[in-house]
């Protein structure tokens, strides 16, 4: 399913929606890991793409 719409239609149907990014932000904030930044880094050497932009704003989030 591509993504984009899934967002979209789970936006529609008035449910919270929370990205693989978000979750890592959310972990830290729980105190299930220690770092995000490490993660990003794995997930990009797997081909994942995320831009420079949204990582930067994420290591803000997760305070990093």
């Amino acid at each position: 399913m591509d993504e984009e719409k899934a967002r979209k239609s789970a936006i529609l149907a008035g449910y919270d929606v929370m990205g693989l990014l978000g979750l890592l932000i959310l972990a830290k904030k729980l105190g299930l890991i220690d770092q995000v930044r490490p993660l990003i880094g794995e997930l990009r050497s797997n081909k994942f793409r995320i831009s420079d932009r949204v990582v930067s704003e994420t290591l803000k989030r997760a305070g990093e």
